[in-house]
């Protein structure tokens, strides 16, 4: 005599066991995929009961009756993939398919900025690491506003101790130093996030909801009001190149660079990435690409015959597609600017400056921008310096221009005659 015993009836398929100390075991019993019977212990009472076994083969014979049409159908295989991915999207986090993005996106001219923006802004952050599944609204506020609250380290300026490790200065005074995230730079970090998980979603790596909306976003305020005086642009460049001249093992490019990103209003990552063949001496022009705009090349003029000499002098020996500004350590292509020169721009700048109204290197680019806009320079004009693909990206300085048309409006006033 079998000691499982089948309930029957509406619970067909259920067996007990009852053991010696009272406790009852239920079984359930269904055909496999070869259409053999199995027997498979699904708990015990008091926490067991029929009705839960009955439940659970229920679900089973479901899962079993999906197996057979897929098998039937012939693509038994992917259906199984995807049942494995599925399961494995439950415990994925961002941590782990930033793994496969950042692997994906290694060979790109883009990569070392991304890569420096996971690591020290999101890798270590909580949300990272918890299941993007039960990632929720309130964990996401959570986020921003810890970035809100962040201090980047501004100009490479760290927290000063003395030989044996003492800190020299507070807390607070070295927070008094640095910068709060600005809203650009957290729309930066959480557009890197959204873009991660759909890369994952993408590439099959995640299957599973993105919880990252663009509804969470911060506002920004695109109006461009900062700029250099003329005596101040001055100013920087001199020191400049001083320091390109004193220290030309180190900083030979320094100078080079400050001029272009004054001239030619061009992107840090256009300028870093100048090659020996996108400089034509011959007709004066410079070739620039514009990576905002896949890649988009357009043309820039040579503005001084100082600026010619050293773009002469430092494409000398190279081939046309050696890059100008490569690294004294490693001989390849840097990245981002020169740390003296954010140092160089505190002290000729920003020194007497309210926090506010503080540069920065990225608003050399403005700056030009806006010298232009407030000579009178049409919108139009300015666009195509910049390379903006909307006339509407330009409108951020046309507050500039109205300058212009102050200065005008006194002259008319004093050539009437009342």
């Amino acid at each position: 005599m079998s000691k499982y015993k089948s309930i029957g009836g509406k619970y067909k398929g259920i067996e007990i066991y009852k053991k010696l100390s009272g406790a009852i075991s239920y079984y359930i019993r269904y055909k496999d995929l070869e259409n053999k019977t199995k027997r498979e212990k699904v708990g015990e009472s008091p926490t067991m009961t029929k009705t839960k076994a009955l439940e659970i083969l229920r679900q089973k014979q479901s899962e079993l009756n999906t197996l057979r049409r897929h098998l039937h159908s012939g693509d038994i295989n992917n259906y199984l993939l995807e049942r494995s991915r599925a399961s494995d999207s439950l415990r994925l986090t961002i941590n782990d398919l930033a793994v496969m993005y950042l692997k994906d996106k290694a060979n790109t001219k883009d990569f070392p900025s991304t890569k420096s923006r996971y690591h020290i802004h999101i890798e270590s952050e909580k949300i990272s690491n918890k299941p993007i599944m039960l990632i929720t609204n309130e964990d996401i506020k959570k986020f921003i506003q810890n970035k809100k609250d962040t201090y980047s380290v501004r100009n490479g300026m760290q927290r000063k101790r003395d030989r044996k490790g003492k800190w020299l200065e507070t807390k607070s005074e070295y927070e008094s130093r640095q910068n709060k995230l600005t809203n650009t730079t957290i729309n930066a970090i959480y557009g890197l996030m959204i873009t991660i998980v759909n890369h994952g979603t993408q590439e099959e790596y995640y299957i599973g909801r993105n919880p990252f909306h663009s509804k969470f976003r911060l506002p920004t305020d695109n109006i461009k009001l900062k700029y250099l005086s003329d005596e101040e642009t001055s100013l920087f460049l001199r020191q400049l190149k001083w320091q390109s001249e004193s220290f030309e093992i180190i900083d030979k490019y320094v100078y080079l660079i400050g001029l272009l990103a004054v001239t030619t209003g061009a992107r840090m990552r256009t300028i870093l990435y100048l090659r020996a063949g996108d400089v034509d001496l011959d007709n004066g022009v410079i070739h620039l690409c514009n990576f905002k705009v896949n890649e988009q090349w357009y043309e820039s003029a040579i503005a001084t015959d100082e600026i010619r000499e050293l773009l002469q002098k430092f494409s000398k020996g190279r081939g046309p597609n050696d890059h100008l500004f490569v690294s004294n350590r490693t001989g390849k292509q840097i990245y981002r600017y020169p740390r003296v020169m954010n140092k160089i721009l505190e002290l000729t700048v920003n020194w007497h400056r309210q926090e506010e109204n503080r540069m920065t290197l990225r608003d050399l680019r403005n700056s030009l921008a806006s010298n232009l806009a407030r000579k009178g320079i049409s919108l139009s004009h300015i666009a195509k310096v910049l390379n903006h693909k909307s006339i509407a990206s330009t409108a951020r300085y046309a507050q500039l221009g109205s300058e212009v048309a102050i200065e005008a409006i006194r002259d008319y006033a004093k050539r009437l005659n009342v």
